[in-house]
């Protein structure tokens, strides 16, 4: 059989964390601006809910007004 390795692994250390720090202020950024993006969203989502509900009443009376259009023709064809 050989001497020779299968393959290599390399492996470095050292004192120096400033990449990890990097790394770890770049996320709490991007964590930060999703927070924002989150608070924005739901924002808009309440003011689309608040339209809903301005136009859930008119409808209802438009509803309710062809219901009694609707009971008033039965009553003339009869």
């Amino acid at each position: 059989m050989s001497e020779t390795p299968l393959g290599k692994m390399i492996i470095e250390m050292g004192l120096d964390d400033s990449n990890f720090s990097k790394g770890i202020t770049g996320v709490n950024k991007q964590l930060a601006t999703l927070k924002n993006d989150l608070k924005t969203s739901q924002t808009s989502f309440n003011a689309f809910g608040r339209g809903i509900n301005g136009v859930k009443n008119p409808l209802e009376v438009l509803t309710k007004s062809i219901e009694k259009q609707k009971e008033q023709l039965n009553l003339l064809k009869k």
